[in-house]
């Protein structure tokens, strides 16, 4: 007979077939409870039949000896299986755990009760009420055992890739240069490359010209000497007229300007270079040079323009109605004094000038010097038309002095504030003019550049003074130097690279052709933008529009704000980005659960990077930034105190 299935309240399952009947007053009892078995068997049948095939029997085996029930006639084996396997069928075949804890004599809540032996002998046949913990699992068996799952992976790296990637940080980035360039562009900037924004607020040192930056580029003649007399207040009836003449020669002739008097209007029209519209204006109106007339009655032979070198320019000219050369010269005080032998006083007498009076002349240009004047002279040389052999050279010796000219080129309004900005932002301003030392000098302490009682031990040196360094001299002096005076564009290149190798962040102005190279060779190439070149402007990064260095630190204070709205940016996301990781990560390892699920990080990401980067890239500029020192080269992105606030910000999210 094959063996039975237990069936709902089969008390019988737990009783061993070996007992024996205690003492004999209670052996009725015992017969009582089989015929009661026997009964709620009966009464069983009809839900039994469709499990059983054969009919069941229960067998007792009475003894006579034994008239007590122990718990240790109760198999423990079938409970210890219903618990282990979890067979919840099974146990409702049983009866449920009332059948079970009534068959147990105990409460399915309370518990067991009774005197200490029969608990221990419960205690004997089940065992305690205990069972052995699991060991701990660490946190690798949950990563392992979470990892099986392709599903959670899946969702796991799609859930961390917008926080950990951040894609939108390119777009602040691009944003942010993006909206400063177009700002800049009316604050008279125009950037040509869109990297030099954040570039030029890392700048240290500045190379400028005096010329048109500092200054407004609209000269004037203010003092005259002819010989050692100042001609204020004197006409031209007073001067000799062979001396005019050779004036109006010099003036009208040696020029690249030109002068043009419309019928309708009583002021001429004059073009040329700032220089040459000066002192073409002069003549006009001082001089009363007649330019038709003069060019009429004259023939020019050769013509030397003005080399940034030699400082000076040169023509040669025939008087057609005279049949005499004249050789003219016109340039920078100083290099045309050296070429001078004689000259010309307010009579029209030709003096020999010795020694004593070279000195007096150079006095006369170091005080217009002084001034922050620019000092141009004049000089020329007469022959005969059958000596004059050779059309294709100028004479550059024994020539003889008509004239020294002072040329004022006033400071643009707020230069001086300017510069002291930018002082103040731990920038170096290092001024390249054409100028003699002491123009420059004289126009460097106007501007702010240097200051009555500092120290200018190797802070002025000559072009050719810094060109005949060698390389260790040059290094050594380089960030002593404030001003270079009679530099030409050469010598701005050398400083470019000299600084370069020092570990400045240059940015240069310039605006002629020959400045190319050293737009190129610095960090930020700055072009002006009404005087400069188109050579220049392609060379350089920044356009400025007005050729005022008040805008060159209007873009250094953009440039600074650029690179503060990136940061902030960044130490934005980076906040979020740790604060929402965290966040789900703890709260996996503690609870089980994920606060915040995918679509809600989207959410987050998709807000912070363009809300978020929209809110911070267009921050203007404050002065509070031109307070702080420039951005070395090697300093991280990241700043020590970015991670602090990162730290604690994450931390208290």
């Amino acid at each position: 007979m094959p063996p039975e299935s237990p069936r709902n309240g089969d008390k019988t399952m737990f009783i061993h077939k070996d007992f024996s009947l205690g003492k004999p007053h209670k052996r009725l009892q015992m017969v009582f409870r089989a015929i009661y078995f026997v009964v709620f068997l009966s009464k069983k049948s009809q839900t039994l039949s469709r499990v059983l095939r054969s009919p069941s029997y229960v067998a007792i085996d009475v003894q006579p000896n034994d008239d007590h029930f122990t718990f240790r006639d109760i198999d423990p084996k079938p409970l210890s299986d219903l618990v282990r396997d979890k067979n919840f069928d099974g146990l409702l075949q049983y009866g449920g755990v009332k059948e079970i804890a009534a068959i147990l004599e105990t409460h399915e809540k309370a518990g067991i009760s009774g005197n200490m032996n029969d608990i221990q002998n419960r205690i004997d046949v089940f065992g305690s009420n205990t069972y052995q913990k699991l060991p701990a699992k660490g946190f690798l068996s949950f990563v392992i055992e979470g990892l099986k799952d392709t599903t959670i992976i899946i969702l796991l790296s799609l859930q961390s890739l917008p926080l950990a990637i951040p894609e939108g940080l390119p777009l602040a980035v691009t944003l942010t240069l993006a909206y400063s360039m177009k700002r800049m562009m009316a604050d008279h900037a125009m950037v040509r490359k869109l990297s030099a924004c954040e570039t030029m607020g890392s700048v240290t040192t500045i190379c400028t010209d005096k010329t048109g930056t500092l200054t407004l580029n609209q000269m004037n003649v203010i003092e005259f000497f002819l010989g050692k007399e100042e001609m204020k207040d004197k006409t031209t009836s007073e001067i000799a007229p062979n001396v005019l003449e050779l004036l109006q020669e010099s003036v009208g002739l040696n020029t690249t300007g030109e002068v043009y008097r419309p019928i309708s209007a009583s002021m001429p029209q004059i073009s040329g270079s700032p220089t040459e519209s000066a002192i073409l204006s002069w003549a006009v109106l001082e001089l009363g040079v007649d330019f038709d007339e003069l060019k009429q009655g004259h023939e020019i032979l050769h013509v030397e323009t003005f080399n940034s070198e030699k400082k000076r320019s040169g023509v040669l000219v025939k008087e057609i109605c005279h049949n005499t050369v004249h050789t003219h010269w016109k340039g920078a005080a100083e290099m045309i004094l050296a070429m001078c032998s004689n000259y010309y006083v307010r009579n029209g007498m030709k003096l020999t000038m010795d020694d004593e009076e070279r000195v007096q002349f150079e006095t006369v240009i170091k005080d217009m010097a002084a001034k922050s004047l620019r000092c141009i002279a004049l000089a020329c040389k007469q022959f005969a038309i059958e000596n004059q052999q050779d059309t294709e050279k100028l004479e550059e010796t024994g020539l003889t002095l008509l004239g020294l000219l002072g040329l004022k080129d006033p400071c643009r309004p707020g230069v001086r504030a300017a510069v002291q900005s930018c002082r103040d932002a731990g920038v170096h301003i290092k001024m390249i003019t054409g100028d003699n030392v002491f123009t420059a000098k004289s126009i460097a302490n106007e501007c702010g550049i240097i200051k009555p009682d500092e120290d200018l031990n190797n802070a002025i040196v000559e072009g050719v003074t810094f060109r005949n360094y060698s390389q260790e001299e040059r290094m050594q002096n380089i960030e002593r130097i404030r001003i270079m005076a009679r530099s030409s564009p050469f010598d701005k290149l050398l400083m470019v690279q000299c600084l370069k190798q020092k570990g400045h962040v240059v940015a240069v102005t310039g605006d002629g052709t020959n400045d190319a190279p050293a737009l190129k060779e610095a960090d930020i190439g700055l072009s002006m933008g009404i005087q400069g070149t188109e050579v220049a402007k392609e060379s350089s990064d920044i356009v400025i529009l007005d050729d005022n260095f008040t805008s060159v630190v209007t873009v250094l204070k953009w440039g600074r704000c650029v690179y503060n709205n990136i940061q902030k940016f960044i130490q934005f996301q980076l906040t979020v980005n740790v604060a929402a990781l965290v966040i789900n990560f703890v709260a996996a390892l503690s609870s089980g659960e994920v606060p915040l699920t995918a679509v809600q990080l989207l959410w987050v990401n998709l807000i912070m990077d363009t809300l978020g980067a929209l809110a911070l890239a267009t921050e203007q500029p404050t002065n509070d930034l031109m307070t702080k020192k420039p951005v070395g080269r090697t300093e991280p992105l990241i700043t020590k105190v970015m991670w602090r606030n990162l730290i604690a910000q994450a931390l208290y999210q």
